[in-house]
Parts: structure tokens; C-alpha cells; sequence
């Protein structure tokens, strides 16, 4: 494992041996975990709105179109996560 981006390495050093298997971990978690959704959450927001924005252009011009391209594309989409912006995009058309 690549440990360029790790704060596990300084952990180490700090942390006593005796206390490294339970505070280790825990801080790398504590530390790491809201570093990632600061990072990775704007950039899946950005995302997900272009996707639904691209999606709704589609569907008000051609809804078939968007079907076909919602449908083809699903797995995909599912994969990355990407559905759980669709889902309230289908949800509004229903209730409409």
C-alpha cells in the first residue's frame, strides 16, 4: 500500500507501542475520514448535480430519449452512486 498520503507513518512514531493496535487506527479514522468527505463530497455534489441537470434537459426535450439513456446507462450509473440522484429526479415526476 502507498503510504505518500497516510498519516499512519507519523501515528506510529508518536503513539506508544503499547497503545498502537487500538489508537492507531482509531485516530487515522478520526483524522482521515473527514479529510476524504471534505475532498470527495463537493466533487460527487458537482457531479451529481451535472448529471441531473444533463438528465432533465434531456427528458423536457425528448422524455423517450432520456428513458432510453437513463436505462442504458443505469449499471453505470449504480455503480459510481450516481443513482441516488436520480431516484428524487423520479420521484418528483410521479408525484407530478
Amino acid at each position: 500500500m502507498n503510504m505518500k498520503y497516510s498519516s499512519e507513518p507519523l501515528l506510529k512514531k508518536a503513539i506508544p507501542d503499547s497503545l498502537k493496535y487500538v489508537f492507531v487506527a482509531l485516530l487515522e479514522l478520526v483524522i482521515m475520514v473527514p479529510l476524504t468527505l471534505m475532498v470527495v463530497g463537493p466533487i460527487g455534489s458537482t457531479i451529481s448535480n451535472a448529471l441531473a441537470g444533463s438528465i432533465m434537459a434531456v427528458y423536457n426535450h425528448a422524455a423517450i430519449l432520456a428513458g432510453l439513456l437513463i436505462g442504458g446507462l443505469w449499471q453505470v450509473i449504480v455503480m459510481f452512486g450516481f443513482h441516488w440522484m436520480i431516484l428524487p429526479l423520479i420521484m418528483n415526476r410521479i408525484v407530478m
